[in-house]
């Protein structure tokens, strides 16, 4: 349509300036058919009006519609009310000039420039968002936001009562990581499910559990303490990296933890769960700092494999270092007592698949042993270091010879020395079968002071009574072997020193247990 025909039939509303064309009066709505080959339409929003709104009807795809606010027709101003716009599907509208207090995308999409502020931006559909915004409010569920490559600021993330779960979708056109556009300072009130897509999110705050799954980095500010967030990835090919300022921390942590930085910054597992370390962002380091440098893991479980041992070598220089240790992950055979390398590689040959399990409990036993070096000087819980300690026993015993590998295999019903509850449950069987076998050799435990109990008791407690070897050095009466041949006495003393053996591993692998060296 040409100016003159504009002019017509927008009469006292429109001005042309070279190719633009002005409203001056903010139309309620403007039909783009008419503007068919006309770059730019400028729509300033007075000030005088409450909550004007505008509809966009009608496609010109070289056609810009830029809304702006003035106080006159002429002066940059700010629009204290509600701005409501609704764009079809394909039209470029943007707010070019001014200060929204408060706009409301009904469809289609929005745009601005950078350096415009909008207070509030209510959203019914998806849009482009290129300016700061202090409250992002979401009004449905599954929107889908496109961040403009220089990033934004968006102070608060939130959603109207009406949608109470809603998912939201943040993405941008970058294809190399180190360019990917920042938004930032945002506080997350509302959103179950964040995906991003080629975006960084620095969050300041989250006011419940938040997942975050897709291809981005999440930032947490210096000194700054987030509480529930888990991100969904997948742990061969992460692609959700965490940067962590100096001082900063996230607790109740869970998911996939792929660290592009963590600097003096602190990461803790959800109570009675863990995370899965899966290793170092390789995007380069232009500081060429340790990206784990005196970092704090808490409840960080690895899965035992050559990748694992990757893993233990990046976390050299952590100040802390608690593993959860889980050992569904491990491969078939780690835990049967019998189980060797050696007997594994004999019956491997012309079977790949027995091969490859061999190697895969070779990877497991080195990484044992690696990973107790390493908790040795980073963990101060003394329950993880007995249950690694296991494990590197356990390492031992299945790359052992034969004659070893027996010894070990007996070494295994104490707890190899590491764990107490092995050596306990040795200890009470051990004791109530040197009662059984006392009574089997007629000791009558009923003629004992206490019967059956205190016969059982007396045989676990044989540490104690165990320096009165005959009858002669115990005080009349006391000797509940009376009667006993001197054969039959060697047999109940032999199992009387088994059940001093188990006594002392059970104590030995209590204390193991117990005890908590602090690191440095």
């Amino acid at each position: 349509m040409a100016h003159e025909a504009i002019l017509a039939k927008y009469p006292n509303q429109v001005r042309v300036d070279g190719e633009a064309v002005y409203f001056a009066l903010g139309p309620k709505s403007l039909d783009l058919d008419d503007f068919t080959g006309i770059p730019k339409v400028i729509v300033e929003m007075t000030t005088l009006y409450r909550n004007p709104s505008l509809k966009i009807t009608g496609t010109s795809p070289d056609t810009d519609i830029l809304v702006s606010v003035s106080t006159t027709v002429h002066y940059e101003g700010e629009l204290a009310s509600k701005l409501i716009v609704e764009t079809e599907p394909g039209d470029r509208v943007g707010l070019d000039s001014g200060i929204f207090r408060h706009v409301e995308l009904k469809s289609g999409a929005l745009t601005a420039r950078a350096n415009n502020s909008v207070r509030r931006l209510s959203l019914f559909t998806n849009a482009s968002l290129t300016f700061n915004v202090e409250e992002l409010e979401l009004c449905r569920d599954g929107l889908t936001i496109t961040v403009g490559g220089g990033g934004v600021s968006v102070d608060k993330i939130a959603v109207s009562e009406a949608t109470p779960h809603p998912n939201l979708k943040l993405q941008s056109d970058k294809s190399n990581r180190g360019d990917y556009p920042l938004i930032q300072g945002a506080i997350i009130d509302g959103p179950d499910t964040l995906r991003l897509d080629k975006v960084a999110l620095l969050i300041n705050e989250t006011k419940h559990q938040i997942t975050i799954s897709g291809d981005g980095i999440v930032q947490v500010p210096q000194r700054q303490t987030l509480t529930g967030l888990t991100v969904i990835d997948n742990p061969d090919h992460p692609l959700i990296s965490l940067d962590l300022g100096a001082a900063s921390s996230i607790r109740d942590f869970a998911g996939t933890c792929f660290i592009k930085r963590a600097v003096g910054a602190s990461i803790i597992a959800v109570h009675d769960q863990s995370f899965d370390y899966v290793g170092v962002d390789p995007t380069p380091n232009r500081r060429g700092e340790d990206p784990l440098e005196n970092a704090t893991l808490r409840g960080a479980q690895i899965k035992p494999s050559s990748a694992g041992r990757d893993r233990i070598g990046e976390l050299a220089n952590v100040r802390v270092f608690e593993p959860v240790i889980d050992h569904d992950t491990y491969p078939p055979g780690w835990r049967r007592p019998f189980h060797s390398l050696h007997r594994l590689k004999s019956r491997a040959a012309g079977r790949p698949d027995r091969q490859t399990a061999a190697d895969h409990l070779l990877d497991c036993a080195y990484f044992c042993k690696e990973l107790d070096v390493l908790v040795t000087e980073k963990c101060g819980a003394g329950s993880i270091r007995s249950k690694v300690a296991w494990g590197r026993a356990r390492a031992q015993h299945l790359t052992s010879g034969r004659v070893e590998r027996w010894m070990y295999s007996l070494f295994r019903l104490v707890g190899y020395g590491q764990r107490p509850i092995p050596p306990l449950l040795t200890w009470l069987a051990i004791g109530s079968l040197t009662m059984f076998v006392a009574m089997w050799m007629e000791v009558d435990a009923h003629s004992y002071q206490g019967g059956m109990l205190a016969l059982w008791v007396h045989m676990l407690f044989t540490p104690f009574v165990l320096l009165r070897f005959t009858a002669e050095t115990q005080a009349s009466g006391t000797d509940v072997l009376a009667g006993l041949g001197v054969m039959e006495r060697q047999v109940v003393l032999l199992l009387q020193v088994l059940v001093v053996a188990a006594f002392v591993s059970f104590i030995a692998a209590l204390r193991n247990y117990m005890r908590s060296s602090l690191p440095s």
